[in-house]
């Protein structure tokens, strides 16, 4: 057979010659132009969406944290209705807690009393 009736193999890869092909249509070549930055702005821009991201994050940790915090503040304040001067005059167990507290946190002691202090060894 003669050659002219056969193909010639193409040396450039199917997916180069669709770009390729893309490419030359004027419409497309102007929308890629034009869309490729635009992405890449909307995606790592300081206003992008990465950093929209990582700010989620943040704000979602700070909120836990505020909530951790809001919880400590009621318990004190119950603490604190507890304690309050009226009820540690009426209240035996009232005073016990006071004292409690400034043995325990503050290291307070009794006159007449002595404080042993153990090291512990390794």
């Amino acid at each position: 057979m003669d050659i002219q009736f056969y193909r010639k193999a193409s040396s450039e890869s199917l997916p180069r010659r669709i770009l390729k092909a893309l490419w030359n249509r004027r419409a497309l070549r102007w929308s890629i132009i034009v869309a490729v930055p635009i992405l890449l702005f909307v995606t790592f821009s300081g206003k992008g969406v990465i950093q929209r991201l990582k700010l989620q994050a943040v704000k979602k940790d700070w909120e836990q944290k505020v909530r951790a915090v809001e919880e400590e503040q009621l318990q004190l304040r119950e603490l604190s209705k507890k304690l309050d001067e009226e009820s540690v005059e009426k209240d035996t167990s009232a005073r016990e807690l006071i004292e409690k507290i400034a043995r325990e946190e503050h290291g307070m002691i009794r006159p007449g009393e002595t404080v042993y202090r153990v090291k512990r060894g390794k």
